[in-house]
């Protein structure tokens, strides 16, 4: 045994594990005196003074360091990356305007960008800190609940089933514990603990049975535990420091991956065939390496980074409002393009406040044997109170201080219901409650006229008891089965082998009324694209009767049993056409959002309790409620603070119109740089001299950059929100093919009028493509902004301030005294007439264009749809 001196050495094995020794080889006696606690755990003051010896229980980013880690994230972005790169090309080849220009431009991103987002980022982790995790802890002597973030070395902590574990420590006490830590070991299947008062010789963690482990999720049992490592000093904390394992990327962030992806490969092609063309032409080397170098600046959509974040920031905002919390900001979008939403029904779909509303016999009579037999289980069970137990203890008291709890069977997912045993005037009772069917199987007798007598359980009694289930089941009640039985005086330990040979006392019989919201909401679900399948713990019965009640139609229902019977391949096949899913297991839940992902459908799951947790790590959408367990909280990437689908409704709405205005930037921005782009490599061709200067190209993209600072906040068109929004390389690739070359159409055109009025005179020729390139690439923002017209579809103020900035500094500049600094000059007064003429035809061409491109893509799509 080591002696309890020894510092806090990292004893380091195998690939990446690591973790101090000192936990689990001491015993529990060297443990409290190490750690100045007991078994009644510290005292208030003592905790206070700990808390500010050892800090917060956390290791999270903290507050003051967010602000550097967005701002080392922006260097990861491709478009940054490329900027920089020209930014440095320019500076070294001594073109000052040049580098001037293109740093702004990444100035302006950045700040902005940053700014919103690093004001996201608190505002998220402020709202986050409403969804608190919190413990049940011993202080000074009494049971406590605090918040999990206050837990300090030395505290006793007690858990159940749907906790987490708050600190690395040891176990005093364990009943049934079962424990998933394959964040740490990887392994899924959970874990059994137990208690070790001498302490554990080992050499790896992975191996210690009473060692528990921060994070660690409790699968079923009851604990109590002596917490010894918090915040950064806990396995966790460690490890969170030497490893860099960041959360699964949203399917958002891979869209905008290979986007990004997809605009480099055009630039740099761009960018080098210019450069090439015009050294075949025999033009400067530095002017044509500049001029190539702005192209690919002009092509690149500097500022999505920034419109993203905006974007996202302000529907963060807006959902907050709505009583959506939004833990992880970048699955905003994914929650838009969501079109298959996985609930349970208890809460969601009903008030979720269940009401005893009777008990009886196996004969159907009132029963208050019953009632008083689950009044005692619910109030003496230590693991987790469901509804059930607490709609039990809030319908009525019973005098609790006559018996006295010796041992139970806490409720976990394969043994599904609980046992208690009881001791009242030296006599030991078990009683048992849980799943009619369960309870059946566990009893061999039945009460006769009371209590006082039983008889065995027929075929008969089973079949009369299974038909009155039936029957209140089908008129939408829930229903628990009871029963007990007398054990010896010496009966001190129970185990799931003692619940057989039991007495069979009656049926509790609960109510859960439909939510008057669910129905309006299920609709609006329905019209907007999304699927709404019920997958339940409760039998068919009692689910068919609500969907009856909330107008509900049943496509197809499976049971917990058939989906054990069925292959992949045979439920796949079944999953499209089935709506309600009964009795389901917690890997059946995930088993079926992640066969409903394979098919290609972005998946949503809605969960609270420790059973919903897997399905809510494999979901592409995650979301949890404010009350629901620990592990489902911290599983979730948004909470609700009310378990109301109309408010899942309002942050699809809101992820759609996000995701709309991106999509708006990128469509517009990617189509007006191809456009110029293509334009000024063909006037490379046929003019004498470059279309435009690098500092000219430059100065224009900018301008129109700053004219799109208004779409994060534009009004989205209402027919655009009823599907689910999707990323589409391809449909991006069609508009900036199909927009871009009417605008290089125009743009050729403009050339020829430029020439035949300017001549050779450059001066003249660059400033007046420069203002028409322009003003037409921000005019065009309100025809490709909307399929309406602009009377039924008004822009944001924000869209119109910003364009009007734009286009004043656009057609001023030449006329300012440091407009020869850009090459530009005063143009002739006709030429505005002629502008006006451009213009006009030019939007009406785009107008006419765009319903072309729509008519196209929505013949295309539905061929692919029926074929």
């Amino acid at each position: 045994m080591h002696s309890s001196k020894k510092s806090n050495k990292l004893f380091i094995k195998s690939k990446e594990q690591f973790i101090s020794q000192e936990i689990w080889d001491k015993s529990i006696d060297e443990l409290f005196d190490y750690l100045k606690s007991s078994s009644q755990g510290i005292s208030s003051q003592q905790a206070r003074l700990r808390l500010r010896k050892y800090g917060p229980n956390t290791f999270s980013i903290q507050s003051q360091s967010i602000f550097f880690y967005i701002l080392l994230k922006q260097f990861k972005n491709p478009f940054l990356i490329m900027l920089l790169t020209c930014a440095s090309l320019t500076g070294y080849l001594g073109e000052v305007s040049s580098f001037i220009i293109i740093s702004l431009i990444i100035s302006i991103s950045m700040v902005i960008g940053i700014s919103q987002e690093y004001v996201a980022s608190r505002q998220v982790e402020c709202l986050k800190t409403s969804v608190v995790l919190k413990s049940q802890v011993l202080r000074d002597g009494k049971i406590v609940e605090v918040l999990s973030d206050s837990i300090v070395p030395g505290d006793v902590v007690f858990l159940s089933a749907g906790d987490l574990v708050p600190g690395d420590g040891r176990i005093l006490v364990a009943k049934n514990l079962f424990v998933d830590q394959s964040f740490i070991t990887g392994e899924s299947l959970p874990v059994s603990k137990s208690v070790c008062k001498e302490g554990e010789t080992i050499q790896n963690f992975s191996e210690s049975y009473s060692t528990i482990f921060t994070g660690s999720a409790i699968i079923s049992g009851i604990a109590k535990i002596l917490i010894c490592r918090t915040g950064k000093n806990a396995f966790l904390g460690i490890l969170s420091q030497k490893l860099n394992s960041p959360l699964q990327g949203s399917p958002f962030l891979k869209d905008m991956n290979k986007y990004s992806l997809f605009i480099m490969r055009i630039t740099l092609l761009m960018v080098l065939g210019t450069f090439t063309v015009n050294l075949f032409l025999y033009r400067p080397w530095l002017d044509s390496l500049l001029f190539s170098l702005a192209l690919g600046v002009g092509m690149t959509p500097e500022f999505m980074p920034m419109i993203i974040s905006v974007c996202l920031a302000r529907a963060a905002r807006l959902m907050s409002n709505s009583k959506l919390i939004v833990k992880r900001i970048s699955f905003i979008y994914d929650l838009g393009s969501m079109n298959i939403l996985c609930t349970d029904k208890t809460g969601t779909l009903t008030e979720g406040i269940l009401d005893v509303v009777g008990y009886i016999n196996a004969q159907g009579e009132v029963n208050h044997h019953c009632f008083e037999l689950a009044y005692l289980n619910s109030f003496f069970e230590t693991g987790y109170k469901s509804p059930l137990d607490q709609a039990i203890m809030h319908h009525a008291s019973i005098n609790t201080s006559i018996w006295r709890k010796v041992d139970e069977v806490p409720f976990d997912f394969q043994h599904r219901r609980i046992s208690v045993l009881l001791e009242k005037d030296k006599e030991r009772f078990l009683i048992l409650k849980g799943p009619l069917e369960d309870i059946l199987d566990a009893s061999h007798f039945i009460e006769d006229d009371s209590s006082e007598s039983f008889r065995p359980l027929n075929k008969q009694d089973r079949k009369s008891i299974i038909n009155q289930f039936q029957q209140l089941s089908r008129q939408g009640f829930r229903v628990l089965g009871v029963s007990w039985q007398i054990k010896p005086s010496n009966y001190s330990v129970i185990t799931p082998m003692d619940e057989k040979g039991l007495i069979f006392c009656g049926l509790l019989i609960f109510s859960d009324r439909p939510k008057e919201s669910a129905k309006q909401a299920l609709k609006a679900l329905e019209a907007s694209g999304i699927m709404v399948k019920i997958i339940t713990g409760d039998n068919e019965f009692v689910t068919c009767n609500l969907c009856d009640q909330l107008d509900i139609p049943i496509n197809g229902i499976l049971t917990s049993k058939q989906l054990g019977e069925m292959t992949d391949i045979e439920l796949e096949s079944k999953l499209k056409n089935t709506n309600i899913f009964c009795q389901v297991t917690p890997d059946q839940k995930e088993r079926i959002v992640q066969l409903l992902k394979l098919q290609g459908n972005i998946v949503g799951f809605m969960g609270d309790g420790i059973n919903d947790t897997l399905a809510l790590h494999c979901a592409d959408v995650s979301i949890s409620v404010d009350n629901a367990v620990d592990v489902a909280k911290e599983a979730a990437s948004f909470i609700l603070l009310e378990k109301n689908l109309n408010v899942i409704y309002q942050g699809v709405m809101e992820g759609r119109k996000t995701f709309a205005n991106i999509m708006k930037y990128s469509l517009m921005a990617t189509s007006a740089n191809f456009g110029n782009m293509i334009s000024m490599i063909i006037a490379s061709f046929i003019l004498p001299f470059l279309p435009m200067l690098p500092i000219q190209i430059l100065l224009n993209n900018l301008l129109y950059d700053i004219a799109g600072l208004g779409l994060p906040f534009d009004h989205v068109d209402s027919e655009v929100l009823v599907r689910p929004s999707k990323w589409s390389i391809l449909h991006i690739n069609k508009f900036m093919a199909f927009m871009g070359s009417i605008s290089s159409v125009f743009d050729i055109g403009t050339f020829y009028i430029l020439i035949f009025f300017f001549q050779d005179d450059q001066c003249l020729f660059h400033t007046g493509w420069f203002i028409e390139s322009l003003t037409t690439q921000i005019l065009v923002i309100y025809i490709l902004r909307s399929q309406r017209m602009f009377s039924g579809s008004p822009p944001h103020g924000s869209l119109i301030f910003f364009s009007i900035i734009a286009l004043c500094i656009g057609v001023v500049f030449p006329y300012l005294p440091w407009g020869t600094f850009f090459g530009l000059v005063p143009l002739p007064s006709f030429f505005f007439i002629i502008l006006l003429a451009i213009i006009f035809t030019y939007l009406l061409t785009v107008k006419i264009g765009k319903r072309i491109f729509s008519f196209l893509t929505y013949s295309s799509l539905n061929k692919i749809n029926t074929g």
